[in-house]
């Protein structure tokens, strides 16, 4: 299958969106926090022996449903919108990778596919997004480009993906704790499930902190790794520097695909070697 065309874009508009979005989505979470403890008030309200005389806890309850529920709306809807411009992102972060490097494994677009694909979305998209990091790794951030795949991967990278992971966990138990039909005057699993939402969106704060960082880097990475690419002689695709020519001082390519075509004339400069063109003269 051939290799598909990949073209460079810096992240631009849509990575200031993302950003933002990330950064909303955040404050709601926050938002929502002190709304799940009123929620656990109500329910102890609910709980309590003088619950006959508490005349104001029904309306209470009401305005709470409603803050909560908008809330909840809102939450739904940003995320929404987020996970949209996320993955369209990280499409154009996997195409950059491959435009910077030979012989990048993940394909940009299977990158946003594993999200969808069950069980190997909990591994495949944390891997392509750790190859992208290797792969954008400029010589300035100690990466170094010809050995590519041994570049380090920044620890924040696998501490954003647990926190994606551990969110996603607290979210499905929450909700599927929420769903249960309380007993008589026993509301323990609904405030079971406040607090584990609490946790879910303290989680989500610190989810969407690491994932601006991700992208913030990653593009920067890119955007110097792409600066340090162009003074780079071009050694042509599959090709690593690992020396310079004996004869001209030229890099020399090492584990390319396909043999040098006129072995008499340097791969990177095309000049003729100058002990081939001594022995022409005699």
């Amino acid at each position: 299958m051939a290799r598909k065309n990949y073209q460079y874009r810096s992240g631009g508009l849509l990575l200031t969106a993302v950003v933002a979005l990330l950064a909303f989505g955040a404050a709601v979470d926050v938002v929502l926090i002190p709304l799940n403890l009123w929620e656990v008030s109500i329910y102890e309200r609910a709980e309590s022996p003088d619950v006959a005389q508490d005349f104001a806890l029904q309306a209470d309850a009401d305005s709470m449903s409603v803050a909560v529920g908008a809330a909840a709306i809102l939450a739904v809807l940003i995320f929404l919108v987020t996970a949209i411009c996320f993955l369209c992102l990280t499409y154009r972060a996997g195409a950059n990778a491959h435009t910077l490097a030979p012989r990048v494994q993940y394909a940009a677009g299977w990158a946003v596919g594993w999200y969808f694909v069950p069980f190997l979305n909990l591994v495949r998209p944390y891997q392509a997004m750790a190859e992208y990091f290797r792969a954008s790794r400029p010589r300035s951030e100690g990466g170094v480009p010809e050995h590519w795949q041994d570049n380090r991967v920044p620890g924040l990278l696998r501490v954003w993906w647990g926190l994606w992971l551990l969110g996603g966990v607290l979210g499905q138990v929450s909700a599927r704790m929420a769903m249960q039909e309380p007993g008589v005057g026993d509301f323990s699993m609904a405030k079971t499930a406040c607090y584990l939402s609490i946790g879910e969106s303290l989680i989500g704060v610190a989810s969407a902190a690491t994932a601006i960082w991700m992208f913030r880097t990653l593009f920067h990475w890119q955007s110097e790794r792409r600066q340090e690419k162009r003074s780079e002689p071009d050694v042509g695709e599959g090709r690593d520097l690992a020396a310079t020519c004996r004869e001209c001082g030229e890099a020399l390519p090492v584990g390319a695909d396909e043999p040098v075509a006129d072995p008499d004339r340097c791969p990177m400069c095309g000049a003729e070697h100058p002990a081939r063109r001594d022995e022409a003269l005699v």
